[in-house]
């Protein structure tokens, strides 16, 4: 009787371990830095970045995001803070502007607010440090180079 309850035993904690996990894709620590015609962007200004799957997950087909510092750098999140991102191939999206007054200025040109008009891609394929994004203005941006001015409302 007692190797028929320890078997038991046995059973009942391989299966409960079986179900443990959290069931999220596995997910790499993947950060880098931001740069813009070449230069890593530096300085005072609001800036985000997004990893949008180029083959999304039905389940968690979530972006990976990070804020950018002040040095260009930034550290991806998908599910849990600083957790990085999936394997897989990646459309960026980068919200950048800088505040000037009343004025707006986007440091980046707003084809990149877009995964499907950026024309920027990421591969993840394991932990990195050393991802490059690379940002090109081009002549058919020169719109997006003038100040957006801003009107707030005092109501």
């Amino acid at each position: 009787m007692k190797s028929l309850i320890k078997s038991f035993m046995v059973l009942f904690s391989f299966l409960l371990l079986a179900g443990c996990g959290d069931g999220m894709p596995r997910c790499y620590p993947v950060s880098g830095t931001v740069y813009v015609d070449g230069k890593p962007l530096e300085g005072e200004f609001d800036g985000t970045i997004r990893f949008v799957s180029a083959t999304p997950d039905e389940k968690y087909g979530r972006p990976a995001t990070s804020q950018i510092d002040a040095n260009g750098q930034f550290a991806l999140t998908s599910f849990k803070d600083g957790d990085g991102c999936p394997k897989g191939t990646y459309g960026v999206e980068l919200y950048v502007y800088q505040q000037k007054g009343n004025k707006t200025l986007r440091l980046v040109p707003s084809r990149c607010e877009s995964a499907a008009t950026s024309q920027i891609t990421a591969e993840v394929t394991g932990a990195t440090s050393e991802m490059k994004i690379d940002v090109t203005w081009l002549p058919e941006d020169a719109a997006d180079r003038k100040p957006v001015t801003s009107t707030l409302s005092a109501d």
